[in-house]
């Protein structure tokens, strides 16, 4: 659901953000890859290959070199908490 507001506030409809997504895709090089939605969830024709993975984390890694400070936090445990108290994971 966060994927499609997100997509829904930035071009207006879904449809238009994966059009766009795969606009990019392509310009990137991504020969094999067509996006059917904007949250990767399996549907008829969303494909892709590890090449055209790996020129997306290029691209990421190199248009936003501070991803590494989100993707190294290392998270041994995760305390999951309610109204019924903590419990941990």
């Amino acid at each position: 659901d966060a994927a499609v507001v997100l997509a829904e506030h930035v071009y207006g409809t879904e449809d238009e953000f994966v059009k766009q997504m795969n606009i990019r895709a392509k310009q990137l090089g991504m020969n094999d890859t067509t996006f059917k939605n904007c949250n990767g969830l399996d549907a008829d024709g969303h494909l892709t290959t590890a090449r055209d993975i790996a020129l997306m984390s290029k691209e990421l890694i190199t248009t936003y070199p501070q991803i590494f400070d989100y993707c190294n936090i290392w998270m041994e445990n995760i305390i999951h908490k309610t109204q019924k108290g903590e419990s941990e994971f």
